[in-house]
């Protein structure tokens, strides 16, 4: 090979690594998340029964482990069934409850903070789909978990509520799934590029 293309050639392929690592920085600086199902014994010690116990548990179908990792912490994730709806209880790596919430579709979101969150998604990107909802109760205080639980089997619509979203937006760089936090009146609170779901992984 020739002294000129093979300069050519390493010329290209440290092009190549800058972009990688440009782009490795962009994921950091935006909070990248990565979700992935684990079998129970590796999820945080958790009471369900003592959970419930203020709220009249109902029998949970569905239950699922997962763990979340992303630049910021390492989080866990139940997930289950209950009165029809999908639950997510988040804890995290003491089996602390952060925030527990239950998908919800547009009819389900008041219609001022839908049109603010919806506002907000079409200024951001080109196109954008919103692919999941939730309705989301963060614990904000210790000493009134079961209180916050039971606003969250409720359904109700309290000041302190946020919208967790998981959308696929296009721009000129491409398309890509993100997840991005709204506050009670659909004001932003955090966006986050979304790594796809792991389900290669032993189960129970």
């Amino acid at each position: 090979m020739k002294p000129v293309a093979l300069g050519m050639k390493r010329c290209k392929s440290f092009l190549l690594l800058l972009l990688f690592l440009a782009n490795m920085t962009v994921f950091g600086q935006n909070g990248v998340e990565g979700e992935h199902r684990i079998k129970k014994v590796q999820f945080p010690s958790i009471s369900i029964d003592t959970l419930f116990k203020t709220v009249g548990r109902s029998e949970l179908t569905r239950v699922r482990y997962y763990k979340t990792v992303d630049t910021v912490r390492t989080s866990y994730t139940l997930k289950f069934k209950m009165q029809r709806l999908h639950y997510q209880m988040h804890f995290d790596a003491n089996g602390n409850l952060l925030k527990v919430g239950f998908g919800v579709k547009e009819v389900d979101v008041p219609s001022d903070t839908y049109a603010a969150m919806r506002g907000y998604l079409q200024n951001r990107f080109e196109k954008v789909k919103i692919r999941r909802m939730y309705q989301e109760y963060p614990i904000t205080s210790r000493e009134k978990v079961h209180s916050h639980l039971k606003n969250a089997f409720q359904n109700l619509h309290l000041p302190t509520n946020q919208y967790r979203l998981l959308v696929m937006g296009k721009n000129k760089g491409g398309r890509e799934q993100y997840v991005v936090k709204f506050d009670a009146k659909g004001g932003l609170k955090d966006l986050s590029m979304a790594l796809p779901a792991n389900h290669d992984r032993i189960l129970y």
